[in-house]
C-alpha cells in the first residue's frame, strides 16, 4: 500500500490486513515483495491506525519484505506528520517502523530533523518489569527521550515474545500495550516511568515510539527484555508504588 505525493493529505489506514489473509490464521502468509504500507513524496497528515489521543484504528501488517510501516522521501518532498499507532506487526524484513531508507535510523543530536517525520527521535529504554498481582498484570518501563524541547511525547510501548528477530536490537510491534508521555526540558530531554496494565503473564521483550504533537512517529526503538525482579524501578510487596 502507497500513499505519496504533494496533494496527498488526511488520509486514514485504519482496520486492514496487510501482509495477512483473512481466511486464514494468524500465520497465513500473504505479504508484500516491498514495505507493507509506504508514506512518502510529500504526503501529510497520515494516519496508520490510531489517532495521538485514541487506541483504535489498529492494523495488522505481517510477512512483508520490507518495513511494516516506511516513512519516506528526500530532500524538502519527505513525508511528515504520519502517525502510526497502535497497530499490530509482525514477522516483516524491515524494521517494523521505519523512517527515511531501509534499515535502523540512528537518533539525531538535534531533533526535528530535515528527513521523513523531521527524524523524530526514538525512545531508549532502560529497565522494564513484568508485575503479576491478584489484581492483574502491569509492566513497568523507564526511559529517556532527546528531541525538541519543551514538548510532549506520546510514549507507545510493545510487546514481542523476545527481543533479538528480525529487527536486531530494535523491536517488533506485535502488541501496543498502551502509551504513557515524556515531557522534554529546556535541553529537549526527558526521562519517564510508568506502568501499562497487560494481559501477558510471561516477561518477552519491550520496545517503544515516541510521537510528537505534529503527529509524527519515530522508528521502533531498541528492545530490552522484561524482568521480573527489581531493576531500578521501585516496587514493593504489596505491588504498589
Amino acid at each position: 500500500m502507497g500513499i505519496s505525493g504533494i496533494g496527498s493529505t488526511n488520509n486514514n489506514v485504519v482496520y486492514n490486513l496487510i501482509g495477512k489473509s483473512a481466511y486464514f490464521s494468524l500465520s497465513e502468509d500473504a505479504g508484500n515483495l516491498g514495505d507493507g504500507v509506504e508514506v512518502g513524496f510529500g504526503a501529510t497528515n497520515t494516519f496508520v491506525g490510531a489517532s495521538e489521543s485514541g487506541t483504535a484504528g489498529g492494523n495488522i501488517v505481517a510477512n512483508n519484505d520490507g518495513a511494516g510501516v516506511r516513512v519516506s522521501g528526500l530532500g524538502s518532498t519527505f513525508a511528515s506528520r504520519t502517525r502510526v499507532l497502535a497497530n499490530t506487526m509482525y514477522a516483516n524484513t524491515g524494521l517494523d517502523i521505519d523512517l527515511g531508507s531501509a534499515g535502523p535510523t540512528a537518533n539525531v543530536a538535534t531533533n526535528p530533523g530535515n528527513a521523513p517525520n523531521h527524524a523524530q527521535n526514538y525512545p531508549e529504554l532502560s529497565a522494564a518489569q513484568l508485575q503479576v498481582t491478584s489484581g492483574g498484570s502491569q509492566i513497568l518501563v523507564d526511559g529517556s527521550l532527546h528531541s525538541a524541547p519543551n514538548a510532549t511525547f506520546r510514549i507507545d510501548v510493545y510487546w514481542d515474545f523476545a527481543c533479538g528477530g528480525e529487527a536486531g536490537d530494535r523491536g517488533e510491534a506485535y502488541d501496543d500495550i498502551g502509551h504513557g508521555e515524556a515531557f522534554t526540558n529546556a535541553s529537549g530531554n526527558a526521562t519517564f516511568q510508568f506502568g501499562l496494565s497487560t494481559a501477558h503473564t510471561t516477561p518477552g521483550g519491550v520496545s517503544a515510539t515516541a510521537t510528537n504533537a505534529n503527529g509524527e512517529t519515530s522508528e521502533i526503538g531498541n528492545c530490552i527484555a522484561v524482568s521480573t525482579s527489581p531493576t531500578g524501578l521501585p516496587i514493593f510487596a504489596n505491588g504498589f508504588e
